[in-house]
């Protein structure tokens, strides 16, 4: 819930293409608070990826460059999902180390459950 909480107040703020910082932190504490909380809360990301792609915010988009501008957010919002996705990864594995780890401890085979 507070990783929710701290990625709303990044997406709080007004989007603009030279503000990067935003859509990272946001991305990033969205995918937190849904792989370390609960998954569905990812479901409160939804309106910020469609405020990133589509709405323009502070920046002035000349309909001649509106597609170099939609290009410009996509790649960033994918490069951002893609950092997003290293906490899964990281989280992931070390969950799987974990559970390597234990059974390496004396008393912990599968004979003794």
């Amino acid at each position: 819930m507070y990783m929710i909480a701290i990625a709303c107040a990044h997406a709080f703020q007004p989007s603009a293409v030279g503000d990067e910082s935003r859509t990272r932190s946001a991305t990033i504490f969205f995918a937190a608070g849904a792989i370390v909380g609960w998954p569905f809360a990812l479901a409160i990301a939804i309106p910020f990826v469609f405020e990133e792609l589509f709405v323009y915010g502070a920046d002035f988009v000349t309909p001649d460059s509106r597609s170099l501008w939609f290009s410009y957010r996509f790649k960033y919002l994918f490069n951002a999902g893609l950092g997003a996705a290293l906490i899964f990864v990281s989280h992931s594995m070390f969950l799987l180390l974990l559970d390597g780890a234990k059974s390496l401890l004396p008393g912990t085979s599968d004979r003794n459950r």
